[in-house]
């Protein structure tokens, strides 16, 4: 079990276990080898002294001196032992921080309604790190992680729930490639959406290589304008067109006038040679009710081709953030 030694005077046996390790990663456990090899380049640095030399010849300026400041009070002298218990303090919070990356989604917020209680877990305590409310304010190096060079400890718990115990979350700890598990970490930490277009467009061009010549989408409102114009490849000028109540297309209007971007499209895209045709279904109000219209849309074209492998035709649905399944269907 890692937590015992990052509490109290047992932590110094912590830099121990590390000298070991890099002297030879088979002479530590199973456990302890995972934990290091998952150790972010900062909490390397941390473990080796690096750190601790860098903050005791930049002690006067910027997060270090917050840091000098909270340990030793206003005026104080930065000592070794100073220094060792802020090493300390950060490797027990980027502890902390990978607890919620492998267990975060065990306080995930998955009941819209509120129905079930959630049980708190105790790796995501930061009192299990050593931790008390005393500590809630005081300023943490982190190097980085986070998007933070400091952040204090009520920060970095604020921020590794919004990631982690959301709706919405990345499972990612299972990767062992040390540079694909940093470029995900570094998107769900420090970005937001902005993939689903590439995204989206990887989707036809493999698509494409695969044989496949039709997509029938449906989504919600967010990101909706987004898939229209940059996507779909809809004029900016039919989109406006319609938000003032005209029709891109007056002969397809077949009833009363809906939100204006519940409306759909079709159009063909290319890609390396590949033609794939789109088409957007429109919408009703309730959102979810297109997901079988898209389905059965796909099974009527899939019939038309006489694809019986179902490899030429595919639906592709996007849900809102805030949908739970069923929702009345």
């Amino acid at each position: 079990d890692e937590v015992p030694l990052l509490l109290g005077p047992g932590a110094g046996e912590l830099f121990e276990l590390y000298d070991k390790y890099r002297a030879a990663p088979d002479s530590v456990g199973a456990a302890w080898r995972k934990f290091f090899d998952d150790l972010d380049e900062g909490a390397r640095r941390m473990l080796t002294g690096e750190l601790a030399a860098q903050a005791a010849n930049d002690v006067g300026a910027g997060s270090s001196a917050l840091i000098a400041q909270s340990m030793t009070g206003a005026g104080g002298n930065l000592t070794a032992e100073h220094l060792r218990r802020a090493t300390v303090d950060s490797i027990r919070a980027l502890m902390l921080i990978r607890a919620y990356r492998v267990r975060g989604h065990l306080e995930a917020e998955l009941d819209p309604l509120d129905l079930t209680a959630r049980e708190a877990h105790p790796e995501l305590d930061p009192r299990t790190y050593g931790f008390g409310d005393e500590d809630l304010d005081r300023p943490i190096f982190i190097d980085g992680v986070l998007g933070r060079e400091t952040a204090t400890l009520k920060e970095i718990v604020e921020i590794c729930r919004m990631i982690y115990c959301g709706s919405i979350g990345v499972e990612f700890m299972h990767i062992q490639d040390p540079d694909q598990k940093r470029w995900i970490q570094e998107r769900i930490e420090n970005e937001g959406a902005e993939s689903m277009i590439p995204g989206l467009e990887q989707i036809l061009k493999r698509g494409g290589q695969l044989g496949l010549k039709e997509v029938v989408l449906g989504m919600p409102h967010r990101g909706r304008l987004n898939v229209l114009a940059n996507f779909m490849g809809k004029p900016f000028q039919a989109i406006f067109h319609e938000f003032r109540g005209g029709a891109a297309h007056p002969e397809d209007v077949g009833g009363s006038g809906d939100v204006k971007y519940h409306l759909g499209t079709s159009s063909d895209r290319e890609f390396d040679g590949n033609t794939v045709h789109l088409s957007l279904t429109a919408n009703p109000s309730h959102l979810e009710a297109v997901n079988p219209v898209v389905v059965g849309k796909v099974r009527a074209k899939q019939m038309q081709r006489e694809d019986s492998d179902r490899t030429q035709v595919m639906a592709l649905l996007l849900h809102g953030d805030a949908a739970f399944a069923g929702q009345g269907l």
